[in-house]
């Protein structure tokens, strides 16, 4: 017989558990993919390690863990290519790494 309460627990806990979907070395190429999800109905969170005030090393884009399969295909069927990340950001490209 199926315990409903623990299933039920299992899934909430589910649903408020983040997943790490890719990491940027800079805020503007983290925002522009959150800015990509969030407009496909994701819920992102964007999370910097800043170990002194302005001065970032990392930001790391999160999504639920129920989204982040279609967090996933969303990326991978995204219309920008690697070069045209780095032109929208005016970086080199190499700060994007997706998981």
């Amino acid at each position: 017989m199926l315990d409903v309460r623990s299933f039920g627990a299992d899934d909430e806990a589910m649903t408020h558990t983040w997943r790490e979907l890719a990491v940027f070395a800079d805020r503007a190429s983290a925002e522009v993919l959150a800015g990509l999800l969030r407009s496909e109905g994701v819920d992102v969170r964007v999370v910097l390690d800043e170990p002194v005030p302005g001065l970032v090393k990392s930001c790391t884009v999160l999504v639920l863990a129920t989204q982040w399969a279609h967090a996933q295909r969303i990326c991978s069927q995204a219309p920008l290519t690697e070069e045209e990340w780095a032109r929208y950001i005016g970086q080199s490209g190499k700060g994007h790494k997706q998981q």
